[in-house]
C-alpha cells in the first residue's frame, strides 16, 4: 500500500517556475512550501496513482483513491484529487483582493479534494505554511478546517485506498 510521498512525483523541476512566479507577482510563498516545491513536483500531474485499463472503452482509470488519514473519523472523509498547476495559482494571485479565502484567512488554493473542497496554503503571518481545507458547502458549520502545520505533514497523512 502506498502512503505519503509515494504519491508525489519528482520528475519536474517546478522550483524555478515558482521563483519566477514570486518575482512576477511580487508574492512570497512560505518557506516550507518552497522547500517542498524544490524537492517534489508541484502541478496537476504531481499525484501518481495506480491505474487500471478498461479494454472495452480503451481508457485507464484510477485503481486507488488517496485518503487523508486524519479525516477517517469525519462524516465526510477527505480524498485528495490533485494539486493546482503553478499557472492556475498565478491566475488566482491576480485576483487576491477579490478572494474571500485570502481576505478572511490569508489562504491561497493549492489543490482540491474529490468533493471539490479546496486545499489551501497559509501565506500570511498567522497561518504561514499551514494547510487548510476550505468547504463552500452551505451545510458546513465551519468552512475552514485546519489540516496540518505544513505541506510535508499533509502529504505524510495520505494513503491509498483500493
Amino acid at each position: 500500500m502506498k502512503n505519503g510521498f509515494d504519491f508525489i512525483s519528482t520528475d519536474q523541476d517546478d522550483f524555478n517556475k515558482l521563483e519566477k512566479l514570486e518575482k512576477k507577482m511580487n508574492f512570497c510563498f512560505p518557506p516550507n512550501f518552497k522547500r517542498f516545491v524544490n524537492n517534489y513536483s508541484f502541478s496537476n500531474k504531481s499525484i501518481v496513482v495506480d491505474t487500471k485499463i478498461d479494454e472495452l472503452r480503451g481508457c485507464s482509470f484510477p485503481a486507488e483513491a488517496i485518503l487523508y488519514k486524519p479525516s477517517e473519523c469525519r462524516k465526510n472523509k477527505i480524498y485528495l484529487d490533485n494539486f493546482c498547476d503553478l499557472e492556475d495559482i498565478e491566475d488566482d494571485l491576480k485576483y487576491l483582493l477579490d478572494d474571500y479565502a485570502w481576505l478572511e484567512k490569508g489562504l491561497i488554493i493549492i489543490g482540491y479534494t474529490t468533493d471539490g473542497e479546496k486545499i489551501c496554503l497559509g501565506c500570511t503571518e498567522n497561518v504561514t505554511d499551514e494547510i487548510w481545507l476550505l468547504s463552500e458547502d452551505g451545510t458546513v458549520e465551519n468552512k475552514y478546517l485546519h489540516l496540518e502545520n505544513d505541506i510535508f505533514a499533509f502529504v505524510s497523512g495520505l494513503y491509498s485506498v483500493s
